[in-house]
């Protein structure tokens, strides 16, 4: 971790306490602001399959919501903004800044420069065509151009926004429907499970105790540690866990890790995702420093909806019902039965589905249906 300060850990762990609070934003940007030697910061964020989670994440540093800036600003953010169109079509974590803005950005940069700013950098933080946000730094006249140093370190958080965010995301839209987080996890139907830095569960929800007690290649050992069968696995997710809890005590820069761990029963292997987590004040009884695992089972994926994929993603009608049987757990015999094709057929709609939604495997696209329709309940009329 050559050229990064205790500091820089420090805010790294902090940006995870959003994961279980949206509401924590406004601090962590202005901390990430000041780090950065800026004016100002925004964190925009836009999910068309929830929209009810857009006011909740987006979030301003104490910059724009002092007097009236954001107001005066805010025409131009809504019908002049060029930022999103230019960070669209490019990959994550890519940082552009107003000194290559387009001719036509000339009002955008005028009105900047209304409210004591002289330049800007911005990143969309996620490839996932489910929702779109980015993360964008102002600096005022005085400093000119972000500098290559406060670059560099912006590209540091990057990716722990982004995963903040991702993480936030089902917590979000269970405390808006359920309130307490914690206590309405089992209303979220992936398997989740904190951990301690010891990789001991703090708590786990219905779907992840679920998947636990079948002991087909993941389990809880004698200690209530989260364990694989295999020792080459087994290895690799307690590395997994000590990196992840090591980010959040503020002595790492692993955003987390997406592992695949195979079944004794020959069945598509679990699919475990494990993050750093930390909650200062928020939900748990005491500061938390640890990890996060959300856990996905690509042969019981439950009432799994591939909604909105096909418009997403560009999928032919065909495409678009092989991709909803095979995030329903269906073989490519069932597939070629139940649409009246061959399997060859079958493997070549396969094949153009996987390739279109950048999956890798069947237990990826589960993940990412998982992603862009959040499988959290409806809440009650009651």
């Amino acid at each position: 971790m050559k050229g990064i300060t205790s500091e820089t850990l420090s805010l790294i762990s902090r940006i995870y306490d959003a994961s279980l609070s949206c509401k924590q934003w406004p601090e962590i940007l202005e901390e990430l602001t000041g780090h950065l030697k800026g004016a100002g910061s925004i964190l925009f964020f836009d999910d068309s399959r929830h929209p009810e989670l857009n006011t909740a994440v987006t979030a301003y540093s104490h910059f724009w919501t002092r007097g009236n800036k954001l107001e005066k600003h805010f025409d131009v953010l809504k019908e002049a903004d060029p930022t999103a169109g230019l960070l669209r079509d490019i990959p994550s974590c890519n940082i552009i800044t107003t000194d290559s803005a387009p001719p036509s950005a000339g009002n955008f940069l005028q009105s900047m420069k209304n409210v004591g700013i002289g330049s800007a950098a911005a990143a969309k933080l996620n490839n996932n065509n489910g929702w779109f946000d980015y993360l964008t730094f102002q600096y005022d006249i005085n400093h000119g151009p972000m500098r290559e140093e406060e670059k560099q370190l912006m590209a540091i958080f990057l990716p722990h926004v982004a995963k903040a965010i991702e993480i936030s995301r089902p917590m979000v839209l269970l405390e808006k429907r359920f309130r307490a987080v914690l206590d309405a996890l089992d209303h979220f139907h992936v398997g989740v499970a904190v951990l301690a830095d010891s990789g001991a569960l703090v708590i786990a929800n219905s779907a992840a105790r679920q998947i636990l007690e079948l002991e087909d290649g993941l389990y809880l050992n004698s200690k209530a540690v989260l364990t694989a069968t295999r020792k080459t696995d087994q290895a690799t997710l307690q590395q997994a866990i000590q990196k992840a809890t090591a980010t959040a005590q503020a002595d790492g820069i692993s955003n987390g890790m997406l592992l695949s761990i195979p079944r004794r029963s020959g069945k598509d292997a679990f699919l475990i995702e494990v993050a750093p987590l930390t909650d200062r004040k928020q939900e748990f009884s005491h500061p938390f420093h640890g990890a996060i695992v959300f856990m996905v089972d690509p042969a019981e994926p439950g009432e799994v909806s591939t909604k909105g994929m096909q418009e997403l993603y560009r999928m032919t009608e065909a495409e678009a019902a092989i991709c909803r049987l095979m995030v329903e757990g269906h073989t490519n015999k069932d597939m070629a039965d139940i649409r009246g094709i061959s399997p060859e057929t079958v493997k070549s709609h396969v094949k153009s589905t996987l390739k279109k939604t950048g999956a890798m495997n069947r237990s990826a696209l589960v993940r990412l249906a998982l992603s862009i329709n959040l499988p959290v309940d409806k809440p009650s009329d009651n």
